[in-house]
């Protein structure tokens, strides 16, 4: 699944909100690979929904609501 994924991190100890300037970052750099690769907002997963059993990020506190009214992921993110 790497070879064929790319993964962006983000700093975030799980128990605060994800900083405006962070998510601000995220969502341009979004805009350009969704663009430049022709991916749907589908293709916009969490590490969690990559790996379920093993990875937790980028948790609970993470604006997926807000990636998805840009067009930039789904939402609710199924499980």
């Amino acid at each position: 699944v790497n070879s064929r994924s790319i993964g962006i991190e983000l700093v975030n100890s799980g128990a605060a909100p994800f900083a405006e300037p962070q998510m601000a970052a995220l969502e341009r750099l979004l805009a350009d690979m969704l663009k430049r690769h022709v991916l749907p907002p589908q293709a916009v997963i969490g590490h969690s929904d990559m790996a379920p059993d093993r990875k937790g990020d980028p948790g609970p506190r993470f604006d997926w609501r807000r990636l998805a009214l840009s067009g930039l992921s789904v939402w609710p993110v199924p499980v």
